[in-house]
């Protein structure tokens, strides 16, 4: 059954509810990127240079496509291996692969509006609803949301939640209903000589009383570009990814809350400085 958001977050509960503790993410001193982390920023320099052409609505009319989805697909890519002391990153790539899903348009009926005006192209979710029943139970989707851009140079914004309920027959016999909420936010900025602005998600998932969230969170700080062959040269940008509310029974130790910096010193050279709690 697809769509099940719920599974990729919750499946990472145990069986109680727990408090959010306050504890910072303490980065370590900047280093040279290993594997995951230059195929990570390869992968973010493809999608930032698209940006740069002219927005495709078929394309974009998926919520996650391009700038929407990147802190959720830096996420991923990092997360596979951790930073010292963490596991291997299996919190992150779910919850992107989870993400990516709870936002997938493919069997949604056409809810979809462009407006592709002259100075600002908009793009409208409303109606997005869907109803799937096969032997695991229903899911009901809802989808709605905003996405504006007025070019490149120039900015682009936007606001897209999902809302997804699976109802499903418990072993003993009981009803389950499990709801989950995402949220895609941003704001991005790109001028003549650089781009700057913020990328996140958070979903968060209900069950048989247990709650657990995961927000991850892109920061650009004065990405300077390339244009041809787009390439970042300077400034920097951070990932973060944070439990909120963590889920019960996993401690920081064993799941911390992760960040990346990504320092840029010239084209495609850059420092990482890891993160976590």
């Amino acid at each position: 059954m697809k769509r099940i958001l719920a599974v990729g977050v919750v499946a990472l509960a145990a069986a109680c509810s727990s408090q959010k503790d306050e504890h910072p993410i303490r980065y370590a001193a900047p280093r040279a990127p290993v594997a995951n982390e230059t195929s990570a920023v390869g992968a973010a320099t493809t999608t930032l240079g698209a940006s740069f052409t002219p927005l495709d609505p078929t394309l974009a009319s998926q919520p996650t496509y391009g700038l929407p989805g990147l802190a959720d697909q830096l996420a991923a890519q990092l997360g596979t291996i951790g930073v010292a002391g963490a596991p291997s990153g299996a919190s992150a790539k779910l919850a992107g692969a989870a993400v990516r899903q709870a936002f997938d348009m493919s069997q949604m009926p056409a809810c979809v509006q462009v407006d592709p005006g002259a100075a600002l192209t908009t793009i409208t979710w409303s109606g997005c609803h869907l109803v799937t029943t096969d032997a695991s139970g229903t899911v009901t989707v809802d989808i709605t949301g905003w996405l504006t851009s007025s070019g490149t140079p120039g900015r682009t914004q936007w606001h897209v939640e999902d809302h997804t309920v699976l109802v499903m027959a418990g072993t003993t016999g009981q009803t389950i209903t499990e709801d989950v909420s995402a949220v895609l936010d941003g704001d991005v900025t790109v001028t003549a000589t650089e781009i700057d602005g913020t990328a996140s998600s958070y979903a968060v998932a209900s069950a048989m009383g247990i709650t657990a969230g995961l927000r991850t969170s892109l920061a650009l700080q004065h990405l300077g570009y390339q244009a041809a062959p787009f390439c970042i040269a300077s400034g920097s940008f951070t990932v973060e990814q944070v439990w909120d509310p963590r889920p019960p029974g996993m401690s920081y130790a064993t799941y911390p809350d992760q960040g990346w910096r990504f320092d840029f010193t010239g084209c495609n050279q850059f420092t990482v400085a890891p993160g976590s709690t």
